[in-house]
């Protein structure tokens, strides 16, 4: 019997998958990544708890003419125990007046039972 051994290039792989879910809509799949108790720290926000805060956001945002949002990711690193990683990267938003608007972000990952799920993300405006 093989083990497979997670990565930090497995931790790309599942916020590109995420993020080709943002760009299709399919809000409903991206909160499969999402634990049930995720910790959002967004700009400007006070502490939200709970993937429903997420779900809301991006289903008002999909919602939302004129609004395009995407994220790549740029890094990630696994723990030597392989149970916790991080990434982060770049979001991008073009807003419904027609301006840009660029963020960081950064996802903590924790893996329970074998699944990979995000339990804090915080985002961060460029000024």
């Amino acid at each position: 019997m093989t083990h497979q051994i997670d990565t930090a290039d497995h931790i790309l792989e599942l916020e590109r998958m995420i993020s080709k879910l943002l760009a299709t809509g399919d809000v409903g799949q991206m909160m499969e990544y999402m634990a049930d108790d995720v910790k959002l720290l967004n700009p400007g926000a006070e502490l939200l708890v709970g993937n429903h805060h997420e779900k809301e956001a991006l289903e008002a945002a999909r919602n939302t003419e004129g609004l395009d949002m995407s994220f790549e990711p740029t890094g990630a690193e696994i723990s030597s125990s392989g149970d916790m990683a991080f990434a982060y990267g770049e979001i991008f938003m073009k807003l419904p007046d027609g301006s840009q608007q660029t963020e960081k972000y950064v996802t903590i990952w924790r893996k329970n039972d074998g699944k990979w799920q995000v339990v804090l993300q915080a985002r961060n405006a460029n000024s």
